[in-house]
């Protein structure tokens, strides 16, 4: 069940709106482009719903994932979000449900993520708990780059001047 809760003028709290999903929630919620985004099993499989921020809301569309709900739905900039499934994929969707493309990172290790993929030069850069970092482009998903720091990530990495830092489990930055 969703609540839709807004503050008045005088710093009172007042709930608005109350929405139940048809299904389970599995995700936390991702607000992006007026709209949230969460991930709901229901009878049918995992799927990934847009509900807009309105007075009343909604679920305005869904679209079914390519395997079971892993991991996300993660934000990148405005209008793009990240899901991992359990086939080992990283999929992106646009923020009308679109799937944009869908990766295998890394390759047959059906990794974690260690937080939220970072956009840095142009490129989307994620970092997986394993150690490893790829670098893809944001638009197809193609790999770019990849290094393996030979640790374990510990933290969500952290764009700083156009590098990333990355923190590791043994306190390794």
């Amino acid at each position: 069940q969703l609540f839709l809760v807004e503050s008045e003028g005088d710093n009172s709290l007042q709930k608005v709106h109350e929405l139940q999903l048809d299904g389970l929630l599995l995700s936390p919620l991702v607000g992006a482009a007026g709209s949230a985004y969460a991930v709901v099993r229901d009878d049918s499989g995992d799927l990934l719903v847009g509900i807009p921020y309105a007075d009343q809301m909604q679920v305005t569309g869904s679209v079914a994932l390519p395997g079971g709900y892993v991991a996300g739905p993660l934000p990148i900039g405005d209008d793009l979000m990240v899901v991992l499934v359990d086939t080992g994929e990283t999929v992106c969707f646009n923020t009308a449900l679109e799937q944009q493309w869908a990766v295998e990172i890394p390759p047959g290790d059906n990794d974690q993520l260690a937080g939220a993929p970072v956009l840095l030069n142009g490129q989307l850069v994620m970092a997986f708990v394993s150690g490893k970092i790829v670098a893809v482009d944001p638009a197809s998903g193609e790999v770019k780059n990849s290094v393996d720091l030979g640790r374990p990530i510990s933290h969500p990495p952290v764009e700083l001047n156009g590098k990333l830092l990355v923190t590791g489990t043994d306190g390794t930055l």
